[in-house]
């Protein structure tokens, strides 16, 4: 993953309409699976909190839409 604190700093905007009791813990999630795992990793936990109902679909789109333009394609 490529600048990790611009990265951090654009999760927290995009979490931030989220209550509190969820926003850090799916906020620190998804930066410690994308960083320590892989980003397709990543995306499967999006989708998953989206399935579990802690997500809507717009949210959905805009953390995937994060993850892939802050991937390294290689």
């Amino acid at each position: 993953m490529r600048k990790n604190e611009e990265f951090n700093y654009m999760l927290g905007k995009v979490v931030e309409p989220l209550p509190d009791s969820v926003r850090g813990a799916l906020k620190g999630s998804i930066y410690s699976i994308a960083s320590k795992r892989s980003m397709k990793e990543a995306k499967d936990f999006v989708n998953r909190k989206k399935d579990e109902g802690i997500i809507d679909e717009e949210m959905r789109k805009k953390l995937i839409d994060l993850l892939s333009d802050y991937s390294k394609v290689r």
